[in-house]
């Protein structure tokens, strides 16, 4: 994964930028529960999402739509 991220971050800022969701920097997290171990598991999804509404802080999912 961190061998993707020098070749897409230019890619990345375009589409999920700060200005695009007024956040500020350091004030939020950026949450990917894709695999299916995470996905395919309800009490495991169910205890990710429980997690991610205790953070007080936005969370911020992101997602290409084509």
């Amino acid at each position: 994964m961190y061998d993707d991220f020098p070749l897409n971050s230019k890619k990345a800022q375009e589409w999920f930028g700060l200005d695009k969701f007024t956040l500020k920097e350091k004030g939020y997290y950026l949450a990917t529960i894709h695999r299916a171990e995470n996905t395919d598991n309800p009490g495991r999804m169910k205890a990710i999402v429980k997690g991610l509404l205790d953070i007080q802080e936005k969370v911020i999912f992101p997602f290409i739509q084509e």
